[in-house]
């Protein structure tokens, strides 16, 4: 087999590979947003506010790591799917 053709489909295999792992990250991601909706909503009653730290502790018992579970809050803050009624604690909208 030519070495153009060799490398065309390298090339495509790796764009291919990127493309997955971008779609599995986004999978990840977007099951971290409900596992945390489903947190507060666990921990809390009538949509009331939460304190952060809760669902950094419940968060690490359900194998996520602290920071990825702050990144994941604050992205719900800047979507307004949360926001911060007072510093330390959060709510659904």
């Amino acid at each position: 087999m030519a070495k153009g053709v060799d490398r065309l489909d390298f090339n495509d295999l790796m764009k291919m590979q990127s493309i997955m792992n971008k779609s599995v990250k986004n999978d990840l991601a977007e099951e971290m947003t409900i596992d945390i909706i489903a947190m507060i909503n666990q921990l809390t009653f009538d949509n009331k506010a939460v304190l952060k730290e809760n669902i950094l502790i419940e968060g690490s018992r359900r194998g996520y790591d602290e920071s990825g579970v702050n990144k994941c809050i604050q992205n719900m803050i800047r979507d307004k799917t949360l926001f911060e009624p007072k510093e330390g604690y959060i709510q659904r909208f």
